[in-house]
């Protein structure tokens, strides 16, 4: 007697479409680099400053960049190029510096940079509040990068105990893979001292008293260190 063929289900091949592992949690190797993500998608803890687009990547990429966890050491030259990319955003009337205005009195004129302080009452909260962390990260990154020179001849930064000159008689090396030690006659000072931009915070109309006692005690910091 012949049965009628069925399909039994739990005897039948299978068959797999991927021979790769199973994505457990516990089989993943552990990564610290951050997720890439799109330009035009926002954080949890989005930037509400009002700026334009160019110069709020600018402002997310300064911020960011002393807390990377795969970075050994802080890039400060990259913080403070960004830094300066943006205040010149911000401070440009033709940008995100449209309502800004020239202190009539109490602003502070430094030769080779200019006046320090503006009147920003007529900006948003926001906007004053990205300004003035802006030029405290800015303060920060050049306190990390005193005394640091840009070669003229390559226009690339250096740390000054590397500096081939009378200056310095006994140079450090230079780390392997980077460029050669540059000459004294070609180099001068890199970047604006920090205390200009704390100045720039306590000359400037508009910021808070909290604001400004922050900026003040991070300027007597930083005295006290060069001293």
């Amino acid at each position: 007697m012949r049965h009628a063929q069925t399909n039994r289900v739990f005897s039948q091949n299978i068959t797999y479409t991927s021979n790769a592992r199973p994505q457990l949690a516990f089989l993943s190797i552990p990564s610290k680099k951050p997720a890439a993500r799109f330009l035009t998608t926002e954080t949890k803890q989005r930037i509400k400053y009002e700026a334009k687009m160019v110069a709020r990547i600018l402002l997310r990429g300064a911020f960011q960049a002393p807390h990377r966890p795969e970075a050994v050491r802080v890039d400060w030259v990259e913080v403070i190029e960004t830094c300066l990319d943006a205040i010149r955003r911000l401070e440009d009337p033709n940008i995100d510096g449209k309502g800004i205005k020239e202190l009539v009195e109490g602003s502070i004129y430094i030769e080779g940079v200019g006046k320090l302080g503006y009147d920003v009452t007529d900006k948003s909260e926001n906007w004053r509040r990205g300004y003035y962390e802006t030029l405290m990260l800015a303060g920060r990154a050049a306190e990390q990068l005193d005394g640091w020179v840009v070669d003229k001849s390559r226009g690339a930064v250096f740390p000054p105990d590397v500096v081939l000159g009378p200056s310095n008689p006994n140079p450090k090396p230079i780390a392997a893979g980077s460029r050669s030690a540059p000459r004294e006659e070609d180099c001068e000072t890199a970047y604006e001292p920090a205390e200009n931009y704390y100045l720039r915070i306590l000359t400037t109309k508009g910021f808070t008293s909290r604001q400004k006692m922050d900026a003040a005690l991070a300027y007597a910091s930083f005295l006290d260190f060069k001293t």
